[in-house]
């Protein structure tokens, strides 16, 4: 959102290897829920766009340069909508329940199990 992709991938890449690589010394008293909550966050609300305090869900996908792809599900009104995104598409499309009315990119779709395609 912000147009600071590197540091947006540094964050996630701290938060994702917290434990791994053992950052605070600490790792025998138990892994850093929070932190893997956060790694979460950063994909879902990050690099794809969720937003869900506006009007209605919406999405604006992104993806670090070097990645391949990436997805996540998230359950809207009892309807689980899948997003997939790769090096210059996402796709957008409900694997349950009902169709949903979202913003995607900033136009409101109706998303449904033939899903919507958008450049990226």
């Amino acid at each position: 959102e912000l147009g600071r992709g590197a540091e947006a991938f540094d964050f996630f890449r701290f938060a994702t290897r917290i434990d791994l690589d053992n950052y605070n010394r600490n790792t025998h008293e138990g892994i850093h829920t929070t932190s893997i909550a956060a790694a979460w966050m950063n994909i879902v609300y990050g690099f794809g766009g969720m937003r869900s305090d506006g009007e209605m869900l919406s999405f604006n996908p992104s993806i670090p340069a070097h990645w391949k792809g990436y997805s996540f599900q998230v359950t809207v009104h009892g309807s689980v909508i899948r997003v997939d995104v790769a090096q210059g598409r996402a796709v957008i499309r409900v694997i349950e329940g009902e169709s949903v009315t979202v913003k995607v990119a900033g136009q409101v779709r109706e998303i449904n199990r033939d899903g919507v395609s958008v450049a990226i």
